[in-house]
């Protein structure tokens, strides 16, 4: 609370509270009750104004007595060190108070007056210590609990319920804080709970745009409660309490389960499309892991068992946290095997299609092992017999295409039996079984592949046809139900217009109407030429491959979204990371170094020890420097240092004397916020950096002394006269520097010469170039010192960032390669079908091999066009219209970055896409090559 006397009279009431509880002993607070001698003193207005002294300069004069005052901040093996300033100690400690009250003071005018003129001392006593929380006054009390009669998060819980009855109401501007492992794990379980509903909802959107269904991820969900059930079995088996080491086990067996259930929905979805039965593929699947969870989770407690048992190795964290896992992890396994196929079951479980269902005859055959039977399935109950009086009086050729049809069906060859079918129906058209043949040979075809109208009016013409024969037949019932279904799935309704698209049921359809092979303006009996026959090879491969990636919408839509994404990050990133290195590049060459130096050998080894030992003798720059081409401007500086003073304050600088006529080109970075710049070389002025001028509290009018060696030993001061307070990016810089024109500088050390000739370029690109030419003009005892050898913070700050470069590229390769990989084996799955189609009809390894790859290297290219282009638009407006960033380290002002593209940048982005998307194809189109003829043909079936 703010109060100390209702914070005092809360700790009271809460000490109260805990002493009457049973199972609590030796309450305390840390509320240190010891009080310390304290020496007040109270200053006089009236004796200050007429001594005219201000109260900041008589504190300032008690500070010096104290701890000091700190007059200059300085770096000594990378720490921070404090130049303290104190005033002159007194002989020994003042112990008569009297005697400190005489102590002088100085006034302005140059006389001393005693500190008892300006303020009186009161002795007085106060706490030692005084404890805060959240800037508010506090009391920390604690107790001894039983753990034997008392559970300490229960006592919390009734020192809160008690705290809110009887004194909240009364103290309200107290606030009661449970601390120690209850405050501890109350504010971790709600963050935690936070975390994993948040975590939930995402994942559940992520798993349904994945399995385009919302059902589904209920399944995976049901991982959860697994492990919670897992979790308390494994307490309860183990005897271990709820601590952070079983911690670790539940979220170990959260892991568990999650990748159990993970597998065997994965393992149903593969079996749902080959056995066409929600229960039958659940069955398989389940039976399919029984074995791999079963010799998972014995060999896991194993393992285990060797730690829960408490060998010597094994620490009491080990042990805990083995006896959570052996206890769990069994649950988890019967859970996975008995309970998640039921749920699967339920879920997952899909309205009995009417051309499923078709069972006009029961001809199933007997035998088989239960799996075969199961295998069997659906192909074997919907077969069309004739019965057994049309069987006696068929002829025996129509008795055997009706066999070989019935053996088409079984296998589920659709189009096999349906020319059976069909051709036996030509020669006998009466034979009604026939047409029953057909029809459902039809139905089934068009169910398990792509809609064709042509397909759908043949199967309308031969149920037409039965019903003639045979009106009242029971057969025809479940033959109509079954065409009405896919009529109503697939044929668009009156009044949605011709380019609607057909709706969709169990199966993802295309919505092409017509025969894909024959355009609907090519009339019948006639053939559309193919456009693709006289393009080369390459060209025809090329353009098959764009042809399946635009048959694929969704897929390829997300595909080029992943890339895209991939490229424009990659932009982005990258073009921020240069302009920030070029930005830095050019602050430090236009802010201080310019683009070449010319000095003395060694002068940025040993030069700083020894300045005067280095200097170049005269005014003029070396021969020949100015007429080098691409040499914008030559300008000399010389460095030196002391201390500054305005009288009151006294602080070290950094100085340079420059010439301000030609020093104004590389000094850009040097911006005056205040007053104005150097004038001419030889004026008696300076300007100041703005921290400096801070600490000294100048402002531009104001006289300023410098002091600095003369070489013999002796400090030669000047006085000066501010004219303009500068600012630069480096904050650092500005605490410390200063400048003045150069013949004030060589007056004030003393000296005729200068340290560096700084020379300054049209282009920073065009150093390389130009200091072969200057090295070569030099006289020995010089040497040119390129900016990119002193700027160790831009060096420093490249590498950094090259390397965050790569990482970034790495991850984001690895991105594109794991999202296109999945989605071209995801491809591959849904294609087996036309793979083996194409094996069967001839085509190549090699060749599958190409296309699928071409597949590839086109998303490849189209996507990382794509996100090329999109970055670069992107990077375009962002630098139009600036990015506002704050001050980084060292700054004193924030500045707006842009997003510089370079060419190399867009170009390694473009192949880096490319050349992630092709690599992540080859495995895929290595596996589409790889499929044997016969199981893929069968894979839709």
């Amino acid at each position: 609370g703010d109060d100390p006397a209702e914070v005092r009279r809360a700790a009271d009431r809460v000490v109260d509270i805990l002493r009457s509880l049973i199972g609590v002993t030796d309450v305390v607070d840390d509320e240190d009750q010891a009080e310390a001698a304290e020496l007040r003193l109270v200053l006089k207005p009236g004796a200050l104004l007429r001594a005219g002294l201000s109260a900041p300069q008589l504190l300032r004069e008690l500070r010096l007595l104290g701890e000091g005052e700190t007059i200059a901040q300085l770096r000594e093996q990378g720490r921070n060190v404090d130049v303290l300033l104190r005033g002159k100690a007194a002989p020994e400690p003042f112990f008569d108070i009297e005697e400190f009250l005489a102590r002088p003071v100085r006034l302005p005018d140059g006389r001393s007056a005693p500190l008892g003129e300006f303020a009186s001392a009161e002795p007085a006593s106060g706490r030692s210590v005084v404890r805060h929380q959240n800037l508010r006054r506090a009391i920390s009390i604690e107790a001894d609990v039983d753990q034997a009669r008392v559970n300490t998060f229960a006592l919390n819980r009734v020192i809160v319920a008690e705290w809110e009855r009887t004194a909240a109401a009364g103290l309200p501007g107290v606030e009661l804080v449970i601390g120690g492992a209850f405050g501890s794990v109350a504010g971790h379980l709600g963050a935690l709970v936070s975390l994993f509903a948040l975590g939930s909802g995402l994942g559940y959107l992520v798993l349904a745009t994945r399995a385009h269904s919302y059902r589904q991820p209920l399944v995976i969900f049901a991982a959860v409660p697994f492990a919670a059930l897992a979790f308390v079995v494994g307490l309860a088996v183990s005897g271990q309490p709820v601590g952070p080491y079983t911690g670790f086990a539940g979220t170990a067996l959260l892991g568990l389960s999650v990748q159990s259930t993970l597998l065997l929905v994965s393992a149903v979805q593969r079996l749902l499309p080959i056995e066409g039965s929600v229960a039958r593929a659940v069955a398989l699947a389940a039976a399919d892991r029984a074995l791999p969870v079963l010799v998972s989770a014995l060999a896991s407690v194993a393992g285990l068992a060797v730690f829960a048992l408490g060998v010597p190795v094994a620490a009491p964290a080990w042990m805990a946290l083995a006896g959570a896992l052996i206890g769990g992890i069994p649950v988890i396994a019967l859970c996975v095997l008995l309970v998640l196929p039921a749920i699967c079951l339920y879920v997952l479980r899909a309205p009995v299609s009417a051309v499923t269902a078709i069972n006009v005859v029961d001809a199933e055959p007997g035998g088989g092992s239960w799996r075969e039977r199961m295998r069997r399935g659906r192909r074997h109950a919907a077969i069309v017999a004739l019965n057994e009086s049309e069987l006696n009086s068929a002829e025996p050729e129509l008795r055997a295409r009706h066999e070989a049809g019935l053996d088409a069906l079984k296998v589920g060859e659709w189009l096999q039996a349906l020319r059976l079918f069909e051709d036996a129906a030509k020669r006998h058209p009466e034979a009604v079984q026939l047409q029953f043949g057909a029809t459902q040979a039809l139905l089934q075809y068009l169910f398990e592949n792509e809609w064709d109208e042509g397909y759908h009016a043949r199967a309308g013409r031969h149920l037409a046809r039965a019903r003639q024969l045979a009106s009242g037949d029971p057969r025809l019932r479940p033959l109509e139900r079954a065409l009405a279904e896919l009529e109503a799935r697939h044929v668009p309704v009156a009044g949605e217009g011709a380019g609607s698209q057909p709706r969709v049921g169990m199966l993802r359809l295309s919505g092409t109407v017509g025969r894909p092979w024959r355009p609907a303006s090519v009339a019948r009996g006639q053939r559309a030429p193919d456009r693709g026959t006289d393009l080369p090879a390459g060209l025809h491969d090329l353009a098959l491959a764009l042809r399946n990636l635009v048959r694929q919408r969704k897929r390829t839509a997300a595909a080029l979204g992943a890339i895209g994404f991939g490229a424009v990050a990659l932009i982005l990133a990258g073009g921020f990371i240069e302009w920030v290195l070029w930005a830095t590049r050019e602050s430090a060459v236009y802010g201080q170094l310019g683009h070449v130096q010319v000095v003395r050998q060694d002068f940025f080894v040993r030069g700083t020890a020894d300045p005067r030992g280095f200097l170049i003798p005269g005014d003029a720059p070396p021969a020949g420097l100015r007429e080098l081409p691409h040499v914008r401007a030559v300008t000399p500086r010389l460095s030196f240092s002391g201390l500054a003073s305005t009288g009151e304050t006294t602080v070290p600088y950094l100085g340079q004397g420059v010439v301000p006529e030609d020093e104004a080109p590389i000094s850009i970075d040097y911006r005056i916020v205040s007053g104005k710049g150097l004038t001419t070389s030889d004026a008696r002025e300076v300007i100041v950096g703005t921290g400096l001028a801070a600490t000294l509290g100048v402002k531009p009018g104001q006289k300023l002394i410098l002091m600095s060696n003369s070489g013999s030993g002796a400090f030669t001061p000047v006085e000066l006269k501010v004219r303009g307070l500068f600012s630069t990016s480096n904050k650092a810089l500005n605490d410390v520097a200063l400048r003045v024109p150069l013949k004030t500088a060589q007056d004030l050390l003393q000296v005729d010469g200068v340290h560096i000739w700084v020379v300054l370029l049209d282009r920073t690109e065009s150093t390389a170039a130009v200091l072969p030419q200057l090295r070569a003009l030099l006289p020995a005892g010089l040497q040119a010192v390129p900016w990119s050898d002193l700027a160790d913070f831009y060096n420093k700050t490249s590498e950094l960032f090259q390397r965050l470069m790569f990482v970034l590229r790495l991850m984001i390769a690895v991105i594109i390669l794991l999202s296109i990989s999945n989605s071209l084996m995801m491809n591959v799955m849904e294609r087996t079908g036309e793979i083996g189609t194409l094996c069967a009809l001839g085509t190549r390894r090699r060749s599958i091999l190409k296309i699928f790859s071409l597949e590839a290297l086109a998303l490849g290219l189209l996507g990382a066009a794509t996100g090329t282009a999109l970055g670069v638009t992107i990077a375009s407006v962002a630098s139009a219209v600036g990015i506002p960033m704050p001050p980084a380290p060292g700054m004193d002002k924030g500045f707006v970055a842009e997003i510089l593209v370079t060419p190399a940048l867009a170009g390694s982005t473009f192949g880096l896409a490319v050349i992630a998307t092709f690599v992540s194809g080859l495995y895929p189109a290595w596996k589409a090559s790889r499929l044997v003829i016969v199981d893929a043909l069968r894979h839709n079936r």
